[in-house]
C-alpha cells in the first residue's frame, strides 16, 4: 500500500511542475499555430496522468480503481 502512495507522489510532483509552464504556453499558443496541436496533446496527457495519480493516492478506499488505473497508465502512456 505504501508503495503505490510513494509512486503516486513521485509521479505527481513532476507533473505539477510541468503543468504550470504548459498552461502559460497554452495561453500564447495562438501566436504559433504550428505547435497548437502538440501542446494541447501534452496538456490532455498531463491532466490524465494527474487524474490517474490521484486515483492511486485514493486506492486505500477503492482498490479496484487502483488496478484499473495502473492498467490505463500502462496502456495509454505510450500514446
Amino acid at each position: 500500500m505504501d508503495f503505490f502512495t510513494n509512486v503516486a507522489h513521485k509521479i505527481r510532483t513532476p507533473l505539477n511542475l510541468i503543468q504550470a509552464p504548459l498552461e502559460r504556453i497554452i495561453s500564447k499558443v495562438d501566436e504559433v499555430p504550428a505547435i497548437k496541436k502538440n501542446i494541447l496533446v501534452m496538456e490532455r496527457k498531463t491532466r490524465r496522468l494527474l487524474k490517474l495519480t490521484e486515483q492511486l493516492l485514493d486506492f486505500r478506499s477503492s482498490k479496484p480503481i487502483v488496478v484499473v488505473s495502473i492498467l490505463w497508465i500502462l496502456i495509454l502512456l505510450p500514446y
